[in-house]
């Protein structure tokens, strides 16, 4: 197949059909083209651009815009029908070629961009899901210095689509447990064979001199079942983001309570819920399963709702259950809003389990059906 050979300083071979190629700049525009390492075959795609640069620092190139399509990584097993990156800084060009998406991700340069179309990923379980991604896409990316030297992500978003497609292996379905065959009960149920999601993911961190503020917002929409979206802002004192920051390998709980420390405060916060078909589908299962009417099923969810709740908080339980009494009734959109007159330090959230009554009216939580 090809016309043209090249090899790279690491030993990494480019071979294409047609196109051009400038050995000294590595800009490129072929067809055709497969990279090999040691002779193996590692990377192949009908059509590539690549437009790169040197970076100052004359160790490192970057990548200034990049497409490929129909690109495959035989031995990982994916197909992708376009690959497109910009503004990311690499020092060895074979990174790039070989998709190692962990090394990539520690190479995006401000106003970054990561796009990847039309693959297959399948789940190797017995009741697994096949997910057919139409895009997932990074974008905007943009990074603040500190003062350490490092960078943050001060804009970062994640947006994508994609189709879920359920896969059962009835040789091991017998094999699972009373929990599992519970939940594999629940989807057949509610016919979810065949998923369609998309989701949009936006944070965004800002600073005064003082303090940091982050706002995250983000929405999930599954066809014919429900739409949902979150508002969250929140805010620290600068020096301890920093703090935070030069400390960046805490994980899990280690990393919780040093948020926790950290005088983080959240300012507001709410979280939407509309029904396309999903709430419905929940209650016939459930009427089925006690032999109830739809309408028997809900007023007796309404009511151990309104019990639990008044148990819970028996001052405030009884508002905040009726807007979600309605929403389970009649469907449409339920709220629920968390928005404190003064920004609620994280650590006080603990006095949810001393005082709840106390926290839901300090914190103005409040719930509202909306149509």
């Amino acid at each position: 197949m090809a016309a043209t050979i090249v090899t790279l300083d690491n030993g990494v071979e480019v071979r294409f059909k047609d196109g051009q190629f400038d050995a000294k700049s590595f800009n490129m525009r072929v067809n055709s083209v497969e990279f090999y390492n040691d002779g193996k075959l590692f990377a192949l795609a009908d059509t590539m651009r690549l437009e790169v640069e040197p970076h100052a620092d004359g160790k490192h190139v970057i990548v200034k815009d990049s497409e490929m399509t129909g690109f495959v990584l035989p031995d990982k097993g994916l197909e992708f029908g376009k690959v497109v990156l910009r503004n990311l800084m690499i020092k060895d060009k074979g990174n790039l070629f070989a998709a190692d998406f962990d090394r990539l991700a520690d190479s995006l340069m401000d106003n970054a961009y990561i796009g990847l179309f039309d693959f297959l990923v399948r789940h190797d379980e017995a009741i697994g899901f096949d997910a057919y991604v139409h895009a997932v896409e990074i974008s905007p990316l943009r990074l603040k210095a500190l003062p350490n030297g490092d960078n943050y992500y001060s804009e970062l978003g994640l947006r994508g689509a994609m189709d879920l497609t359920r896969r059962d292996d009835n040789s091991q379905t017998k094999s699972l447990s009373q929990n599992d065959m519970i939940g594999y009960a629940a989807l057949q149920k509610l016919n979810f064979d065949k998923i369609k999601l998309a989701f949009d993911i936006q944070h965004k961190m800002s600073e005064d001199g003082v303090s940091l503020y982050l706002e995250s917002t983000g929405n999930l929409d599954i066809e014919q079942q429900f739409v949902s979206g979150f508002n969250l802002a929140m805010q620290m004192p600068l020096a301890s983001f920093y703090k935070m920051e030069n400390a960046a390998e805490l994980e899990g709980e280690e990393a919780f309570f040093a948020l926790l420390q950290s005088d983080a405060a959240l300012a507001n916060f709410s979280f939407d819920i509309r029904d396309r078909g999903l709430l419905g589908k929940v209650m016939a299962i459930i009427a089925e399963e006690r032999a109830q009417s739809v309408d028997a099923a809900r007023a007796e969810i309404s009511l151990m709702l309104d019990q639990a709740m008044r148990e819970a908080l028996p001052a405030e339980g009884a508002k905040l259950a009726m807007a979600i009494d309605h929403f389970l009734r009649q469907g449409g959109k339920l709220r629920i809003a968390m928005t404190p007159d003064e920004p609620l330090p994280l650590i006080s959230l603990g006095g949810f389990l001393i005082a709840p009554d106390l926290m839901v009216r300090t914190s103005n939580i409040t719930t509202q059906r909306l149509d």
